[in-house]
């Protein structure tokens, strides 16, 4: 089973993958069996399951969401989110809010049936990644131009991670919020304190043999 998104059930029971032809399907983790086939509207960029396992979020390159009911298969609701790709989807731990970035720079917050927008902020140049902290509180961005925390609750701009300037292509939270990490184009992952924006420890850039 492939495709060029992924995402893993919360129960662990099931798995779903999505392609650049736009083909969602689920797939069943003992046997590795489909279970279930979707054909949407454009590739799909990313994906996300509920904590709850009971709503799938696919993100399309052509800036939709669509949620998906995981029971059936069978997408539910569709809206326009983004213009241009969406690059970055996550539920928050309620499961009643829905997080997205897009290839436009901007992030917002949605309920989880997602009309409309609950709020959402701008970046400079285009997202490539986002991460909500573990207690919902902080939203962090990988852009084009370094990486940048956010208050969730009122979109307000918080602090850059210190020292990055060029492209950063992923950010994820530890387990207990307590550090983010970073992967960008000079191939260095970075962890940092997200409450300060302090570096905490830069791991030197792969080379190959």
């Amino acid at each position: 089973a492939g495709g060029s998104a992924i995402a893993v059930a919360f129960d662990g029971l099931n798995y779903v993958t999505g392609d650049e032809s736009g083909a969602l399907r689920i797939w069943s983790v003992a046997d590795g069996k489909q279970t279930f086939e979707s054909k949407l509207a454009a590739g799909v960029t990313q994906l996300a399951w509920r904590r709850d396992n009971k709503q799938i979020a696919a993100g399309l390159a052509n800036g939709s969401i669509v949620l998906v009911n995981p029971a059936d298969g069978k997408p539910t609701v569709e809206v326009g989110a983004h213009q241009g790709a969406v690059t970055g989807l996550q539920y928050s731990t309620s499961n009643t809010l829905l997080f997205s970035a897009g290839a436009d720079g901007l992030a917002k917050r949605w309920p989880t049936n997602p009309t409309p927008v609950i709020e959402g902020f701008k970046e400079a140049k285009a997202i490539h990644s986002m991460a909500l902290h573990p207690s919902g509180t902080m939203i962090v961005t990988a852009t084009a131009n370094g990486a940048h925390v956010w208050n969730r609750a009122d979109g307000k701009y918080l602090r850059p991670l210190e020292g990055l300037t060029g492209e950063i292509n992923s950010t994820s939270y530890s387990s207990n919020g307590a550090q983010v990490a970073t992967g960008g184009a000079d191939k260095i992952a970075r962890t940092f304190n997200p409450a300060t924006g302090k570096l905490i420890k830069a791991f030197p850039a792969m080379t190959g043999k």
